[in-house]
């Protein structure tokens, strides 16, 4: 049976290449002197259209299979199913499909492209390499080939290979616009942003809507403290692919830093769209009406968790005042938080979530709660995801403060065991230290400072103890400030601090003072009140518009950022300067 005509140049990220290969299999099975699959295919292939078109991956897979067993051939209805596959998360599966397409098939460059393709989906960017050479052996008459290749040696963290690559494809394909985009992202990550955001503007020149290319545009000029300027391609990729999510969440994380809180509000409700990967997004499964900001009064609220625990950690500051005003608060958090929340709020019902993926989509639901629900034991009445909670009062930075009774406190026994543990090192001031996050690979090295940048800081040990809250492996930090410096850091081996949340917070509270980049750790100590500064070479998006630096839902909580983006140097610099003020150090 006659096949549709593949075309290399598709993109499985583009709407509009993905619409494009649609129209070709119906328009090339209802030509004449095509050979007709029986209208059970045909069907099946409307409805996996349909279904794909909604990034209903099940419902893809499942209608694309059927047509695909009578058309095995066809390298474009492949391409869709093999991509529906890995949107569900069944690599195996996808791998399957195509060792069973290379039966109808011998080793092409149409079939090696479908395979590279989906190497860089599931991220297996060494494998994509090994492939995407093999491919540009076969076929180097499509610049496509070259683009998917030079962007799995750029997500391998491979830049020069990358560049190189896109230096000798452009020779050949000057006006592919693709090309001049991975150029760009490739040269921002090693030569540093802004390096190679003359290339984005030429890919913009040929390309001048494609939401991809805005959006990698805004987020460079974010990260070189521009955010005025990343504002308008943001909005200009909105005006391009008005329901593209991440140019809306890109725009929400510019208003809020800027203080613009009905507009980011507006944006933000997009980190909920289940066309972002099940990674970034949760279904829940309570089916709940939405609260939208309604009285309490009598009512019950159930606030349902969502991004990592840091994010869940600095929302959780509201708590406190949907505490006050619902006749009956229903908590679902990560189970870290359970023991905490039960403290703090003794009436409300705090239970854990629990997560599912199915079907590419990632269900989480609250079993305690919903259980309770289902027999009858509990009746909620509206629901509000936890990040959107606080929307209906923060409209303006100055209605966002700290509640006056504050928000989580240590458990009183644990504080006491780090107390006495504390207080037997030395009588000097504390200062609890967290320089970075768990992943620190690739281009997030920029986001955090390195040992090197530490003198101004350890020039403070003669006059106060520095105590480890870095919960990710900082074994070889720690001994390389011993062997640089001099200092020795004090770490408790015995104490996870990543999973024992209450032996954190206790170790926090017996500080005088907590030196965070922006990480969960910075957000723990915000939350029980202790001093906190927070440091940085970019603006935060949770500064709220405040104009002193201040943050604004912390007792006691300051942020200390460079002047230039990425110069740990200077922040630490000015971080120490602050610490010794605020403690009334010796100069």
């Amino acid at each position: 049976m006659t096949a549709t005509k593949f075309n290399p140049e598709i993109q499985l990220t583009n709407a509009s290449d993905i619409e494009a290969v649609f129209k070709d299999l119906e328009n090339e099975y209802r030509k004449p002197t095509t050979a007709k699959p029986s209208r059970k295919a045909l069907n099946e292939l409307a409805a996996g259209g349909r279904a794909y078109k909604k990034h209903d991956w099940a419902g893809a897979v499942k209608h694309l299979l059927i047509a695909w067993d009578e058309l095995p051939s066809d390298l474009n209805l492949l391409t869709l199913l093999s991509h529906s596959l890995v949107q569900l998360g069944v690599r195996e599966q996808a791998i399957g499909v195509l060792e069973k397409a290379m039966q109808h098939h011998a080793p092409s460059a149409e079939i090696v492209s479908i395979m590279l393709q989906l190497a860089n989906e599931m991220q297996m960017f060494d494998i994509a390499i090994k492939i995407g050479n093999i491919l540009l052996s076969l076929d180097q008459d499509h610049a496509n080939h070259f683009v998917n290749v030079a962007s799995a040696y750029k997500s391998a963290e491979r830049y020069d290979e990358a560049i190189d690559l896109c230096k000798v494809a452009l020779s050949k394909f000057p006006e592919h616009a693709g090309l001049w985009n991975i150029l760009a992202v490739s040269v921002n990550l090693r030569d540093g942003e802004g390096s190679g955001n003359v290339f984005f503007e030429e890919a913009l020149r040929l390309d001048p809507e494609n939401v991809n290319f805005l959006s990698n545009m805004a987020q460079s000029l974010v990260n070189q403290n521009q955010n005025e300027r990343a504002m308008e391609f943001d909005r200009a990729a909105i005006k391009a692919a008005p329901d593209a999510p991440e140019p809306h969440l890109g725009l929400a994380m510019i208003c809020f830093c800027l203080g613009e809180m009905k507009e980011a509000w507006e944006h933000y409700d997009y980190r909920l769209d289940t066309r972002r990967s099940y990674l970034q997004v949760q279904t829940y499964t309570h089916k709940l009406p939405d609260w939208g900001g309604r009285d309490l009064t009598g009512k019950t609220l159930l606030v349902a968790s969502e991004q990592g625990i840091g994010d869940e950690v600095m929302f959780g500051n509201f708590l406190p005042f949907l505490y006050e005003r619902a006749e009956k608060l229903v908590i679902g958090c990560a189970t870290r938080l359970v023991p905490l929340y039960k403290r703090r709020f003794p009436n409300a019902l705090v239970c854990t979530a629990v997560d599912k993926i199915q079907s590419g989509y990632r269900y989480r639901s609250f079993p305690e709660a919903e259980f309770a629900m289902r027999d009858g034991e509990l009746h909620v009445d509206y629901a509000a995801q936890l990040a959107s909670a606080a929307r209906y009062d923060w409209l303006k930075p100055e209605d966002i403060k700290p509640h006056p009774e504050g928000f989580l406190t240590p458990d009183p026994e644990r504080d006491a065991e780090f107390k006495d543990r504390l207080a037997s090192v030395s009588a000097k001031p504390r200062v609890g230290i967290a320089w970075r996050s768990g992943n620190v690979s690739g281009v997030r090295r920029r986001y955090y400072p390195e040992v090197a940048n530490f003198k101004p800081l350890m020039d403070l040990a003669e006059h106060v103890d520095f105590v480890n809250l870095q919960y990710a492996d900082a074994e070889e930090d720690i001994r390389l400030i011993k062997e640089k410096y001099g200092v020795d850091i004090i770490s408790f081996e015995d104490v996870d601090l990543k999973n024992d949340i209450e032996a954190n917070l206790a170790i926090m509270n017996n500080c005088d003072l907590v030196l965070s980049v922006a990480s969960a750790p910075a957000q723990f100590a915000i939350a029980i009140g202790v001093s906190t500064v927070v440091m940085g070479t970019h603006d935060h998006w949770w500064r709220f518009g405040n104009k002193e630096s201040k943050v604004s839902f912390a007792k006691d909580a300051e942020i200390v950022l460079s002047d230039e983006a990425y110069d740990w140097s200077q922040a630490v610099e000015r971080s120490a300067k602050r610490i010794a003020e605020r403690l009334n150090l010796p100069s």
